[in-house]
C-alpha cells in the first residue's frame, strides 16, 4: 500500500510493507548470488583476475575507488561490498599498477 504525504512542493511517498515481506526482503539480501556469479563470468571473459580486498573503513566508497583506478587506465569489474570489505577486480597484468595507485591514495 502506498500513500502520498506532503505539500505540492515536497512530496514524500510512504510505502507500508508487512513484516512477513520484510523477512523475505532480508533473506533475499543475504542470498545475493547474482553479483558473485557475474563477477566469475567477468573473470573468465577478461582472461584472469586479481581481486583487491579493501576495508570499508578506508574512508572511500567502492565507487570512488573504482573511479580512481579507471581514471588511471585500469580496467575494473566485480565491485562488491561484502561484510566489511570492498572487493574490486583487475586483470593480473594491471595488478601492480593498481596496487601502486591504491598505495599512493593511501588505501
Amino acid at each position: 500500500m502506498a500513500t502520498q504525504v506532503g505539500s505540492s512542493q515536497h512530496n514524500v511517498i510512504e510505502i507500508v510493507i508487512p513484516e512477513g515481506a520484510w523477512q523475505l526482503i532480508r533473506l533475499g539480501m543475504q542470498l545475493d548470488w547474482i553479483s558473485p556469479t557475474l563477477a566469475v563470468v567477468q573473470d573468465l571473459c577478461n582472461g584472469g583476475a586479481y581481486t583487491f580486498l579493501i576495508p570499508q573503513s578506508c574512508g572511500w566508497t567502492g565507487r570512488e575507488i573504482e573511479r580512481l583506478l579507471r581514471s588511471r587506465g585500469v580496467k575494473t569489474w566485480g565491485l562488491m561490498a561484502i561484510k566489511d570489505v570492498f572487493t574490486i577486480t583487475v586483470h593480473p597484468s594491471q595488478a601492480k599498477r593498481a596496487t601502486a595507485i591504491l598505495n599512493r591514495a593511501g588505501l
